[in-house]
């Protein structure tokens, strides 16, 4: 994908899209502070079902979470701890 077309895509988001990004993306931030209450279980299931884009963008949310973890820092990055 050339650049053009990349700033093509970006300027025909989806707000929707973003939302559900958005949200699922606090979900795992939050599964990740510390482990869901039944409370929070619940909220969560119920969104995911919600809607079909909502499992998908946990699901991507879950997956870049992953790999953000698996990636070691590069040499002389001072931001880890």
């Amino acid at each position: 994908m050339n650049s053009s077309s990349h700033h093509k895509n970006d300027s025909k988001r989806d707000p929707v899209r973003d939302v559900a990004w958005d949200t699922a993306w606090e979900w795992i931030l939050r599964e990740h502070e510390q482990p869901l209450d039944d409370s929070a279980k619940r909220e969560l299931a119920a969104w995911l079902a919600a809607d079909p884009s909502h499992l998908k963008n946990y699901r991507e949310a879950a997956h870049i979470w992953l790999v953000a973890g698996v990636i070691p820092p590069r040499d002389g990055d001072s931001s880890g701890e």
